[in-house]
Parts: structure tokens; sequence; C-alpha cells
């Protein structure tokens, strides 16, 4: 082998040697870069902008690192310019800036195209749709814009476009408001449909159809085993029961459910209100639900309904021993001229007994258990026994 050929010992060690030099020098001054920012240094300085003027960048995003000078340089498809900074630790600084940037370079969005982003289609299979494609029926009918609309009732046109395509919910002033503007009673029966659809995605399984019977109903008789029944509950009461019972569930959630529990003790002073039996174990007495003074305003108010003549309510007390109802809590539904229906509450879910024979079972357990249960005076004092009052 020729001295000469590189391929020669000394002169192929010789120059992988100076190759590895060149290597270790170069991954010395990266890491000299990269480590040139202390740990605990204050934030980066804002981003200056080049002074050259802005030009286009390649499909491709990029990020090169100027070991020399450690600059780094990014280049982003979506963005129409270069933007450097003079740290080796921001590439998510640029990438926020660069965002920031080209929202900024597109100008302000035209105020109607924002609004309605015509672009969507509506909606009109959901409740909340078909009350926006009406509203906007009824807008472009009239020969409106979304602005002039707005100036009308008083509202933003970001809010009509909102409802239109149904990103919000239409709130009942709004729904009375247009009713008044455009004369019609449609807006404001879509608005109840809705609030009852919304408010069905959130109940039981099963209690929808218990609610629309017990509005029917001529003669309601409870026994409930934890909790005061529903019809009897005050509103701090009645959340504590719920936040306990569903732990999961969102405020708006339990704030539903709440309205749907308040909203049917109207039964009780109605025009022609069904007569009502209540009995309550004794266990749901000794278990509060709240701070005193809620548990002394529920008594309060035991006090005020059980003055109704419709309503007559009882504690079963322990000194009662065994009973008829051990099974749990049920209510029977009474109806003028349909037969009577049981409805039993479970977790998640309820279920009817429409049989009439295990119809007229629960009734007889019914009946049975009320003759061991206190009267309601002596149900009064129990109440208020257990929640400390003298």
């Amino acid at each position: 082998m020729n001295a000469a050929d590189p391929r020669s010992s000394g002169s192929f060690e010789s120059g992988t040697q100076f190759g590895r030099t060149v290597g270790i020098v170069r991954v010395h001054l990266m890491e000299t870069a990269v480590r040139k920012r202390p740990a605990h240094s204050p934030p980066p300085a804002p981003i200056a902008e080049d002074e050259s003027p802005p030009r286009e960048v390649g499909a491709e995003p990029s990020q090169r690192v100027n070991v020399r000078t450690g600059t780094c340089v990014h280049r982003k498809p979506h963005v129409r310019s270069i933007r450097r900074v003079t740290r080796p630790d921001c590439p998510r600084r640029v990438t926020l800036c660069y965002q920031a940037l080209s929202r900024r370079s597109q100008g302000p969005r035209p105020p109607e195209a924002a609004m309605s982003r015509q672009g969507r289609e509506l909606d009109p299979d959901s409740l909340a749709g078909f009350f926006g494609a009406e509203l906007r029926a009824r807008r472009e009918g009239a020969g409106l814009s979304m602005a002039q609309l707005a100036k009308n009732l008083g509202y933003t046109p970001q809010w009509i476009g909102a409802v239109e395509l149904s990103d919000e919910a239409p709130s009942e002033d709004f729904a009375r408001d247009v009713d008044t503007y455009f004369q019609t009673g449609l807006f404001h029966r879509l608005w109840r449909a809705n609030k009852r659809a919304i408010r069905n995605l959130v109940l039981p399984l099963g209690f929808p159809r218990y609610l629309a019977l017990e509005a029917k109903a001529t003669l309601i008789r409870s026994f409930e085993t934890q909790v005061l029944p529903g019809l009897l509950q005050i509103e701090p009461y009645a959340r504590a029961v719920l936040r306990a019972g569903r732990p999961r569930s969102s405020e708006e959630e339990i704030d539903e459910l709440l309205a749907a529990r308040l909203e049917r003790q109207a039964l009780l002073t109605s025009a022609s209100p069904p007569n009502c039996l209540f009995v309550v174990d004794e266990a749901a007495i000794r278990r509060p639900y709240g701070e005193t003074a809620v548990l002394q305003a529920q008594l309060d108010h035991l006090h005020k309904v059980t003055a109704l003549p419709n309503v007559q309510f009882q504690v079963l007390p322990f000194s009662a021993g065994p009973h008829a109802a051990l099974d749990g809590a049920f209510q029977i539904l009474s109806f003028e001229d349909a037969p009577d229906a049981v409805y039993v509450d479970g977790p998640s879910n309820g279920w009817f007994i429409e049989k009439p024979d295990m119809v007229n079972s629960s009734v007889w357990s019914y009946d049975l258990m009320r003759t061991k249960a206190a009267s309601p005076e002596e149900s009064l004092l129990i109440v208020a026994s257990a929640w400390g009052e003298k």
C-alpha cells in the first residue's frame, strides 16, 4: 500500500482522530449554547421582530439553532413571517407569538360574519335548533339584520347569532321578548318544550312519567325511608339531599333537579290539590341534611304544610318494630278515571308497578304500616326532638 494513500495506518488513524475531535467540539458548543440560561433565571425578554419585511415560509415547519449565537429560528407553515428569539429555549413562546401575530395580521372579522357564521347550517331537528331557525325566519321575513333586531330587543347581535345557531340556549325573558316583538306565542312554547327536554335528560329514568302522572293524581300515598318526601322539602334541605345522592353531578344538573322538585310542590296548594298521605321512617328524621338553621327552617315548613287540609304527615317510629313496608320506599298514585299505579324509586332509575294484584298488595302494605305510625301531632314532636328543638 502506498504511503500517501489515506488508507495507510498512520494517515487513516490521524484522519479518524481529527474527525472525532471536530465532532466533540461541535457537541460541546451545542451543549454550551443550550445550557447558557440558568435553571432559575427570570422569564425571557419580549420577542422582538426582525426589521426585514415578512416573507413566505415553506409548507414544512422547521427549526434551526445557531450554535455560535444561540439564536433559535422558527418557521411555521400557517404564518407569513419569520421571527427570532435570542434564547435557545424559545419554541413554546415563539409558537404562541406566531398564533397571535397571524390572527392580528388577518384584521378584524366583519361583524355580521362573526355573528351569524352563515356558512354553518341551522339544526332544526333539536328544539333549541328549531327555536333558532324560527327566529332567523322571522327576522329575515321582517327584513331585519341581526344588529337591527338586537337593537330593537335590547340584546347584542352576538347573542342573536348564538341563539339562531343554538350555540346558546334562549332564556325565558328572551323568548317572551321575541313573542312580544313578533306578536306570537310560539317562542315561549318552544322555550318551555326545550326546558322540559333538558330536564328530562338529568331526571332518573322513569321519573318524567311519574311527574306527569303525579300531576293528574287525586290521591298520593308516599312512604320514605331515608329522606323527607320531595313534596315537603325546602330548597336548602333538597339541595343537600341531591348533592349527597349525586356526588358526580355538576352544579347545573343539581340546579335542574332542584328546580323540578320545587316546582312539584305547587300541587299541594293548587286549585284542585290532591289528597296527600306522607309516612316517613324515623331513620329519615334521625339523619340530618344540612346545618341546624336548615333543619329548623325545614321543621317550620312542615308545620305550615301539614296544616293544609289535604296533607297528613306521620312518622313511623323505631318503637313500632317490624312493619309491612320493610322492602323500602314507594309511592301510590290514585286517579279519578284510571287504575292505581305504584312507583318504586331506585338508585339511578325508577319503575312502575301496574299489575292489579301487585298494586293491591302495595296498598294493603301501606295501610298496615300506617296503623303503626305515630299520629300527626306526635310525629311533629318526634321531628322537633330529633332536630334539637326544646
